[in-house]
């Protein structure tokens, strides 16, 4: 490995997403004994696991359901989050997050992603089309970002060790900013499955715009693992 070369753990990067930043985030499970004093006497460790994260840019535009939550990789992770971000004159990223389950595990449920294709334009987009804003109103979104995360729990067996797991509860997120240069309120209409868990609220000075930002909520659906 050399400079400017980063770990793609996830196996996601393609001709159109490209692997920027990777870190491995190692960590081992401890168990401390303490005495009357409450001093540590004793300490053992188990189960080493990894938690890899990704970072990718986005150099074409990219099928956002190229990958899932709770989709297994070939290096035994399953990914339980994501982010994206996106804003004016930025380049789209794309975070990726998995946890490591048992070798030679089998994938179980996985939630799609909602059909979106991210553009790599240095714009701030409506991801996943979560809402629409009145095209007649003079507003614009000034950015636009996404968190996707699914709960990863697992079963230890004598030693400590993950032998079972599942994914659960999974959720997106968009989050978006929006500059006000009219004297009319954006009008934001959520999309159908979205919900709106933090209405459009602004931000007021005396020296800037209005801004106006907005969170919405999607609920994917769990797909079994074809047999």
């Amino acid at each position: 490995m050399s400079i400017g070369v980063s770990t793609d753990y996830l196996g996601l990067a393609t001709t159109n997403l490209k692997v920027t930043n990777a870190a491995e985030n190692a960590t081992i499970n401890t168990a401390e004994a303490v005495n009357e004093r409450g001093d540590i006497v004793a300490r053992a460790t188990y189960e080493s696991l990894t938690a890899p994260s990704c970072e990718y840019t986005v150099c074409g535009d990219y099928d956002m359901t190229t990958f899932a939550l709770g989709e297994l990789k070939a290096t035994d992770f399953i990914i339980n989050g994501f982010t994206i971000s996106t804003a004016g004159g930025t380049a789209p990223k794309v975070t990726a997050t998995a946890g490591l389950v048992t070798s030679g595990a089998v994938e179980g449920y996985t939630y799609p992603n909602p059909a979106f294709t991210l553009k790599s334009a240095f714009e701030a987009q409506a991801l996943f089309a979560a809402f629409a804003l009145t095209a007649d109103e003079d507003n614009y979104i000034q950015s636009c970002n996404a968190t996707g995360q699914c709960s990863l729990p697992r079963g230890l067996d004598e030693s400590g060790e993950t032998c079972a797991f599942d994914v659960s509860g999974a959720t997106i997120e968009v989050t978006a900013e929006i500059c006000m240069l009219s004297s009319t309120v954006p009008t934001i209409t959520p999309a159908a499955n979205w919900t709106v868990t933090s209405p459009a609220t602004p931000t007021e000075t005396n020296t800037a715009y209005t801004i106006y930002s907005i969170t919405l909520r999607y609920t994917p659906a769990a797909v079994a693992a074809s047999a």
